[in-house]
């Protein structure tokens, strides 16, 4: 059994701000899914006065990345194309523009799982005899994205603030509250945002909801109505190299639940949105298909840690630090990987999905150290 879906990805950045969004019809989750895939309008700028500089090659940096740039730094990591003096080579070969918009349309988006947000895997997958196979494929790459940006700070503006060793460290962080900008609008803040979709549903699930503080199981079965969100299911990750390799996973919205894991009911610091039996997605997909009755939910003390808001701590909005060098009177460059996926273990991850659309907004700013 298999379910495809296309999605088109929309990159749109204005003012130091990251937009994918993804436009999905048909079904995903826990099966093989094939897609076509673009970016278009993408479009960076940052502040002028001691700014921040993006590149994708860590030689041309700016504050304008146009679509084929970020196109460019997907396919790159994707096929893992040489980085040479600025220019992005397969081999001997520069890779040229239509092989890069070739390889990108090839690209699809399926649902993954990971436990460390720089590796993945599939949960489970149909073949031709209808035998789930655990796939440990090297080209998991194709299914989700993936891409460098390299960050610096522009010394040039008005009376930079120095310290007694010149000027200041700059911290680049996630923008967590939508800011207005004297000549260019507003910024929004960091987030990941779709419409609710009602879906009928071909056979029964279980979730839960809340009613006066006091849980409450609901049951759905085959033909009922239900509201979902394909942006409660995504994740984002990033990994800085800076003095020591550091990755982080981002889930800003809860939907449904989180991961289907092996906490039950009784279990110390119990939650139900960890809970498989109460997970949406999961009692769904074992219900659709006897075929599914022996995939296992993770197990909860292999969960990974995630950062469910930007404004619980500060740690939680760092992207990268740059560092100021007094002798060169520049700041460091700084290469942090970019990781954006559907969540296969998610609450909200489950076939059903129609026509939607997910837009992740990743916005940057800077805090002098």
């Amino acid at each position: 059994m298999k379910k495809n879906f296309g999605r088109k990805i929309l990159l749109s950045c204005i003012s130091a701000l990251f937009v994918l969004s993804t436009a999905a019809t048909s079904t995903y989750a826990w099966f093989q899914l094939n897609s076509e895939a673009w970016l278009s309008d993408v479009n960076l700028d940052v502040n002028q006065d001691k700014g921040i500089l993006i590149s994708i090659d860590n030689k041309n940096y700016s504050q304008k990345i146009d679509s084929l740039d970020i196109m460019k730094a997907i396919v790159a990591k994707k096929n893992n194309y040489a980085l040479v003096d600025g220019v992005f080579k397969d081999g001997d070969v520069v890779v040229d523009r239509q092989t890069f918009l070739d390889e990108y349309k090839l690209m699809t988006l399926n649902s993954v799982t990971s436990l460390n947000g720089t590796t993945f895997k599939n949960v489970f997958e149909y073949n031709n005899t209808n035998q789930e196979i655990d796939l440990s494929d090297p080209n998991l790459n194709n299914h989700y994205y993936e891409f460098d940006l390299y960050f610096t700070v522009t010394t040039t503006g008005k009376n930079p603030t120095e310290n007694e060793n010149g000027l200041e460290d700059v911290t680049i962080m996630f923008l967590n509250e939508t800011k207005s900008l004297s000549a260019n609008g507003t910024l929004n803040k960091t987030a990941i945002t779709s419409d609710f979709e009602e879906v009928t549903l071909l056979n029964k699930l279980t979730t839960y909801k809340y009613v006066d503080d006091v849980l409450e199981i609901v049951n759905k079965n085959g033909n009922d109505k239900i509201s979902v969100s394909t942006a409660d299911a995504m994740r984002f990750s990033t990994t800085t190299y800076n003095e020591e390799e550091k990755t982080k996973i981002y889930e800003l919205n809860s939907g449904l639940g989180s991961y289907a894991t092996t906490m039950a009911s009784g279990d110390q610091n119990y939650d139900p949105k960890y809970d498989s039996s109460l997970n949406a997605g999961y009692t769904y997909l074992k219900n659709i298909n006897n075929h599914y009755t022996s995939i296992l939910p993770m197990d909860y003390d292999l969960l990974p840690k995630t950062y469910k808001t930007l404004d619980e701590d500060a740690d939680s909005q760092i992207v990268d630090v740059c560092k100021y060098d007094v002798n060169t009177q520049t700041y460091s460059k700084q290469k942090v990987t970019f990781r954006i996926w559907l969540e296969g273990y998610d609450a909200d991850c489950f076939n059903g999905m129609g026509q939607e659309s997910v837009k992740i907004q990743l916005s940057f700013t800077m805090k002098k150290d």
